[in-house]
């Protein structure tokens, strides 16, 4: 995240690692869904065990929350805490201590995962981090819809030509490693 931070900025890092978080999240669920007899729910509580077998975060979920009519999920409502975040470590190793959140990786696995599987725009965000010197790492899911604009479209704008920077950006910092 240093590095990403040092070349593009703190905006488009954080767009940058949501958005990768949110195709690894994408991925695997997409694969639960073809290999797995689950259902719905099931496959929606497999992902908090998928994502701490990956080894980035202790994951500890507080609140599930699932409305549904008939078929379709209507409401959702996640919350939890991640410890032993990657992305904190990766942070705390630099000596820093942040002002912001910085597990954007994390909260786009999240949402990635949880809106495959459910076809529906779901937005994760973090609330505390341990980044900050905050106990653990509090983070919270919602659809998309019951969330302010505010709170979701530094990472979900669409801007190819900011997209493309971006990537470029976490390339060339992968080739420099």
């Amino acid at each position: 995240q240093q590095e990403l931070l040092k070349h593009i900025g703190l905006e488009h890092m954080k767009k940058a690692s949501f958005q990768f978080g949110w195709s690894q999240g994408k991925e695997i669920a997409q694969s639960v869904m073809d290999n797995t007899n689950l259902g719905i729910i099931s496959q929606l509580l497999e992902g908090t065990d998928i994502h701490q077998s990956l080894g980035q975060a202790k994951v500890t979920m507080e609140i599930k929350q699932i409305e549904m009519e008939e078929d379709e999920i209507i409401s959702i409502l996640f919350s939890g805490k991640w410890q032993g975040s990657y992305e904190v470590d990766d942070y705390l190793q630099s000596n820093m201590r942040s002002r912001e959140t910085v597990c954007n990786t994390l909260c786009g696995f999240a949402s990635g995962y949880t809106s495959t599987i459910i076809g529906k725009k779901v937005f994760f965000k973090e609330h505390a981090c341990e980044a900050r010197g905050d106990a653990a790492c509090q983070w919270e899911g919602r659809l998309l819809e019951h969330w302010n604009k505010k709170e979701y479209e530094v990472f979900f704008e669409e801007n190819d030509g900011e997209l493309k920077q971006t990537q470029k950006a976490y390339e060339k910092i992968e080739e420099e490693r």
